[in-house]
């Protein structure tokens, strides 16, 4: 990999490391300024090492949890949006994790859109429907599900 993509990762995770501490400090609007102001990587070659690499951390929802810490459902089911929507003109191409359609469906579940939410827990669980039992949020998912579903 060439030298610049390596300074350019460094950047990036000590800026997502940055953020994801301020979260769990409970300091939401100075975690989503870190996150804004964060390069997003570009995937210099397309071989597997680069790949695996590229896409740890697996789960990258720094900016849509900080909205939630907040309390701002809106701007957190946006970014959401924006995660699980391909965009050809980003230079992202990170892997999407499927517990981004669970977070999203409970965001959808909170604010009454409920065929939203039947909507992402069914990819979600379609997603992972091989998962090992007792896995909180598969099962917290089929309940939630289930119960959307029983709704008159």
């Amino acid at each position: 990999m060439p030298e610049m993509f390596y300074k350019e990762a460094g950047a990036f995770y000590i800026d997502f490391l940055k953020a994801e501490i301020l979260l769990a400090e409970g300091k939401s609007q100075e975690a989503i300024t870190v996150c804004k102001q964060m390069t997003q990587l570009e995937i210099p070659t397309m071989h597997t090492a680069n790949i695996a690499f590229y896409n740890v951390p697996f789960i990258s929802d720094t900016l849509a949890r900080a909205y939630v810490q907040m309390g701002d459902l809106d701007k957190a089911i946006s970014e959401y949006d924006r995660i699980l929507t391909f965009d050809s003109e980003s230079k992202e191409r990170r892997l999407i994790h499927p517990k981004y359609h669970y977070r999203l469906a409970k965001l959808y579940e909170q604010q009454g859109d409920m065929t939203k939410a039947i909507e992402h827990y069914e990819k979600f669980l379609s997603l992972w429907k091989d998962a090992d039992a007792g896995i909180a949020e598969v099962e917290d998912a089929r309940e939630r599900l289930a119960g959307l579903k029983n709704l008159p």
